[in-house]
């Protein structure tokens, strides 16, 4: 691992629940996103929002799949 981390967060207004993964490697993360992007698919999490803060790590904001079984 490159020191991924994930983090399950909360929007503050709609109090939406999200999944964040965060990573240094921007170049495996970006591959991420390009798949995600192209994948529209009720078993698969969908990417919402992909940012990079001052300490050049990329964070990818997806739905959470929570309980229950994958289709």
């Amino acid at each position: 691992m490159d020191g991924m981390k994930v983090s399950i967060v909360k929007h503050r207004v709609s109090e939406k629940r999200y999944y964040v993964t965060s990573s240094i490697s921007q170049h495996a993360s970006m591959a991420e996103v390009r798949i995600l992007d192209c994948l529209d698919h009720p078993c698969l999490p969908k990417l919402y929002d992909v940012f990079v803060d001052d300490s050049n790590y990329i964070h990818l904001v997806k739905s959470l799949c929570a309980g229950g079984f994958v289709c």
